[in-house]
């Protein structure tokens, strides 16, 4: 599995540069221009605090903006949301489930279209973060849908896998598991989803590729 804070083999300067300068051409082109957006401030400061959030809410992303001095409502967040996603900037996960009513209440899971964007324009580039975007990039490369899960104790599934409209299996993404603790996390986490979906599961980490079959 390769490191994904080294996706490019340029300069890292060059690399930089790029992305910044893709940065603005999605800002001002790809969404002010073709949405017809006319606050580009408030456009930039919402796509920055995306960077910056593996998990999102858009009442929370609207009063955080809000609290910055900007106006706007959620359905403004909402579409520029929606607008990152039709400029294939992002890709959002819905929490899984049946209720459509649950799927729309709990927060989305962002992901970009390259994790250079991580690396180059989030404040705190993270192995993890880039790894579970790796894998969310393979997973919509092979058309599936994005989904996670979690349970009423906050344990998380990062990926749900649904096939003929069905749970086929689950994805769990750590870079690091040296560490006890995270280990026990997320290992724990992916146990409750197996006993809620009776599903295969995958552990994905810098190293290694783990597959285990259905629990019985």
């Amino acid at each position: 599995m390769p490191d994904p804070q080294f996706h490019f083999d340029a300069d890292d300067l060059e690399c930089k540069e790029v992305i910044q300068e893709y940065f603005r051409t999605l800002v001002q082109r790809d969404l002010a221009e073709r949405f017809n957006i006319r606050e580009e401030a408030l456009l930039s400061a919402t796509v920055r605090l995306i960077l910056n959030s593996l998990m999102i809410s858009i009442s929370k992303l609207a009063n955080t903006l809000q609290s910055m001095g900007f106006r706007c409502s959620k359905n403004t967040i909402s579409n520029y949301i929606s607008y990152m996603e039709k400029s294939l900037f992002l890709y959002q996960a819905l929490f899984y489930s049946t209720n459509v009513k649950d799927q729309m209440q709990y927060p989305r899971k962002i992901y970009f279209v390259d994790t250079g964007f991580l690396k180059y324009l989030s404040l705190n580039p993270d192995k993890s973060r880039s790894l579970e975007n790796l894998a969310a990039i393979e997973l919509v490369r092979r058309g599936y849908d994005l989904y996670y899960w979690r349970n009423d104790k906050g344990e998380e599934v990062d990926f749900v896998v649904l096939e003929n409209q069905k749970v086929s299996r689950l994805i769990q993404v750590s870079y690091d598991m040296s560490m006890e603790n995270t280990r026990e996390r997320e290992l724990r986490a992916l146990k409750k989803g197996i006993r809620v979906f009776i599903s295969h599961c995958y552990l994905i980490t810098r190293e290694i590729l783990t597959f285990s079959g259905k629990n019985k």
